[in-house]
């Protein structure tokens, strides 16, 4: 239904204006999607005026109603919620917008922007699992009805946040496996703010024993609720069992993390004793790429790339990735069952030893393609005391 009626002041006492009256109170009037060019009235005395100038006086209705909108909203920080925002009709893309209660700002900040859900493409509603302080403002949904259309918005929604009665972790320690000197990380962060920060430790041989307070410090970062804790060179003596404790509004009770786990390991070289040389083989074949190491790895890859890139910056591209194989995981080697064109290139092998963050690169190997019916050539490395005595040997006898 048409529910108002916007005239310029020039046009307030002309027979335009009388029309606008009449469309206004008439009840069998269309009320569903108009053109913005005109308004057809049905049933009506007032057929003569069945085409009217919608510039002059009549304002639309929003588009897009909205069936199901979150009112004002009240909740304590760390608590979640949703925010309702279903349309009547199906819409292209949805938006959320924030800007601060008591701030004034040019632009609202887009938080979120995404497809609509369900199959009818009407729901824009959204759900923060944990509510924090800087989330506290209002929000505001809107929806593009088409794909080159502007966002039309919904009454805003505003959310305010009350101290938290319980405190909450959004980040908690976890359990991780560092090589003895390396820097390490344990994660401890609240939804609140903090007026202190505990670490408890414990020897991993007896995780029933009351943990040691080791560490006692304010809490960081701009809200002050950060308490994670940083190790520049992993130490022997600090593997164990850690717990962080956080410690927040007077009327909110202590909270701790469940205990991570600190493991410290002695880094071992990794050393390439077998891995493929430059390889020649008609398109079509099948090869093995040899890569076997000294001991044990976590995990294999292998790259390509050109061998004549058309740009400078070119990235590797990751073929393969899987676990080492053998009883003692130190077998790396790809197998390519046929050759294609597209396989010529430079092929690297990388390992990742036990614990480590970043992968050990073997020297590259060439594949190039030669003509059907040339015998190819699959040599590859070995870099063994023995080969390395048999090579020796041969340039004594010279």
């Amino acid at each position: 239904k048409i529910t108002e009626i916007s005239l310029p002041p020039e046009f307030r006492h002309s027979r335009l204006a009388n029309a606008c009256k009449a469309i206004l109170a008439c009840k069998w009037c269309y009320g569903g999607a108009l053109a913005p060019e005109k308004l057809i009235i049905r049933k009506t005395k007032f057929s003569p005026l069945s085409a009217l100038p919608l510039s002059g006086c009549i304002r639309l209705p929003t588009p897009a109603s909205r069936h199901q909108l979150s009112q004002n909203i009240q909740k304590a920080i760390g608590e979640p919620v949703q925010m309702h925002c279903r349309i009547n009709k199906a819409v292209e893309e949805c938006q959320w917008t924030w800007q601060p209660i008591n701030e004034t700002i040019k632009m609202p900040e887009v938080k979120r922007r995404f497809q609509p859900a369900g199959d009818e493409r009407r729901d824009c509603s959204i759900r923060l699992k944990m509510l924090l302080q800087e989330e506290e403002g209002i929000w505001t949904c809107g929806v593009r009805l088409h794909k080159n259309s502007s966002f039309t918005e919904a009454s805003p929604t505003t959310v305010t946040l009350f101290p938290p009665i319980k405190l909450r972790f959004m980040e908690q320690p976890e359990n991780i496996r560092v090589a003895l000197g390396k820097p390490a990380l344990l994660r401890c962060v609240a939804t609140a703010a903090v007026e202190e920060c505990r670490w408890t430790w414990r020897p991993l041989t007896e995780p029933d024993k009351e943990g040691v307070l080791v560490k006692q410090f304010l809490p960081f970062g701009r809200h002050n609720r950060n308490c994670s804790v940083r190790f520049r060179s992993v130490q022997q003596n600090q593997e164990g069992l850690w717990g962080c404790t956080a410690i927040g509004h007077p009327n909110s009770s202590l909270q701790s993390t469940p205990l991570a786990k600190l493991e410290v390991y002695q880094p071992v070289e990794i050393k390439f004793i077998e891995n493929s040389q430059d390889i020649h083989i008609a398109a079509g074949g099948h090869i093995k790429l040899h890569c076997t190491t000294s001991s044990y790895v976590d995990m294999c890859r292998w790259t390509w790339e050109p061998i004549h890139p058309s740009s400078i910056n070119v990235t590797p591209t990751i073929k393969q990735e899987f676990p080492a194989t053998g009883k003692d995981g130190r077998n790396c080697s790809y197998r390519l069952e046929k050759v294609e064109t597209e396989d010529e290139g430079i092929w690297v092998c990388s390992v990742r030893g036990q614990g480590m963050e970043e992968f050990v690169q073997a020297p590259p190997t060439k594949l190039l393609l030669v003509k059907s019916g040339t015998p190819h050539c699959c040599n590859f490395r070995l870099n063994s005391p023995f080969n390395l005595f048999r090579k020796n040997a041969n340039k004594g006898k010279k």
